[in-house]
């Protein structure tokens, strides 16, 4: 995925995670943990063929993303609890 791809994603969920709604700092370095990172709405694991298509995709944190990994609970466990 080109570079103008993952930040025409990003522009366009607003610099907001999509699954905290915390803003995200577009400054961060990639590896800190409030970075910016695309998350896959339908899960890679959940299919035999991933979708990488920027509709399948969404921006969320590093550690958003990480604590989601291919579970959908997320949204509702850890959301709820915040």
């Amino acid at each position: 995925m080109t570079r103008a791809t993952r930040l025409a994603i990003y522009e366009r969920d607003g610099w907001i995670c999509q699954l905290c709604s915390e803003p995200v700092d577009p400054d961060l370095p990639y590896l800190d943990n409030w970075a910016a990172s695309l998350d896959h709405i339908v899960c890679q694991a959940w299919t035999d063929e991933p979708d990488h298509s920027p509709e399948n995709l969404r921006l969320a944190h590093r550690w958003c993303n990480s604590v989601r990994g291919d579970e959908t609970y997320y949204e509702t466990s850890v959301l709820a609890a915040a």
